[in-house]
């Protein structure tokens, strides 16, 4: 899965200290203090950007925001440099940044909500991936499928997918009736075929309470293979009729439409669950110093 490094915070009163670790080789990098830190009280999160082609070289963002979700600005690391940058958002709309983010192309794409006024001036949300570049100077909005949650954003085979919940059930079975459709459940899977005009194609969709029994089991997105069409997440329940009191990784094979157990998660194990692809090189992450 995606992701060589992660950022996580040490939290400490006072002060707080930021480390990107590789677990894979357990080396790690202590970040130096941002130049302004974020006030906010609701918006504190960091997205980790790296090229696994220059596996040594990262960016870690942190978006600042006030506390009526506008978006101020980003701070950027750097670590050919070893230090921030600040930068003034790009957007004029009002846009809520979860947790999800991907790199694709030089961007970071983090799935957001954008709100905006409905008719009767009441705030309605809208799923978007808030596009930014590694300078903080390009910025950009491109509109997802809807779907009825965030959904999850990841890079397979070099192209821009997105996998939400769809808002109904794409597909209805002939043994399907008016119980079995409350029940129902689709995870569509989409590609963003034409980056300039924001085109989405239907990759796959499949109903969920087919492949799972929903009555007994609750799940959970994870994301994308970068290599196969394989799409993650993870389950907690029954499977194959064995019950499980941890959570398990599962694959859902695209091309055979198949579902598989990949391992059991230790117990007590919740989320979030982020793409993973261990690199075991044994260069360092550098800093501006190269240490």
């Amino acid at each position: 899965m995606a992701s060589s490094y992660a950022p996580t915070n040490r939290r400490r009163e006072p002060p707080v200290s930021s480390i990107v670790c590789n677990p894979a080789t357990q080396r790690w990098t202590e970040l130096p203090p941002r130049p302004r830190p974020n006030t906010c009280r609701y918006y504190q999160q960091f997205h980790l950007a790296f090229d696994p082609a220059v596996p040594s070289h990262f960016h870690v963002f942190d978006f600042e925001s006030t506390d009526d979700v506008d978006i101020t600005g980003v701070s950027i690391y750097s670590s050919r440099t070893g230090a921030w940058s600040q930068r003034d958002t790009g957007l004029v709309d009002k846009v809520w940044l979860t947790n999800r983010s991907v790199l694709v192309g030089g961007m970071l794409h983090v799935v957001g909500n954008l709100l905006y006024p409905d008719d009767s001036n009441n705030w309605e949300d809208k799923t978007v991936l808030v596009a930014v570049d590694m300078e903080g100077k390009v910025w950009k909005t491109i509109s997802v499928p809807r779907g009825q949650s965030y959904g999850t954003v990841g890079c397979s085979q070099w192209c821009l997918h997105h996998a939400a919940i769809s808002p109904a059930p794409l597909t209805v079975g002939d043994d399907d009736d008016e119980d079995t459709l409350c029940m129902a459940e689709e995870v569509a899977i989409w590609r963003l075929e034409n980056y300039d005009t924001q085109q989405w194609a239907l990759k796959q969709s499949f109903r969920v309470d087919k492949v799972l029994n929903l009555n007994e089991v609750e799940y959970r997105m994870v994301g994308f293979h970068p290599d196969r069409d394989t799409f993650f997440f993870v389950s907690k329940g029954i499977f194959e009729g064995e019950a499980w009191d941890a959570a398990s990784l599962l694959t859902w094979d695209m091309r055979h439409r198949q579902l598989s157990s990949v391992l059991h998660l230790e117990k007590s194990s919740v989320g979030p669950y982020l793409p993973y692809v261990p690199l075991f090189s044994s260069e360092p992450l550098a800093d501006a110093g190269g240490h």
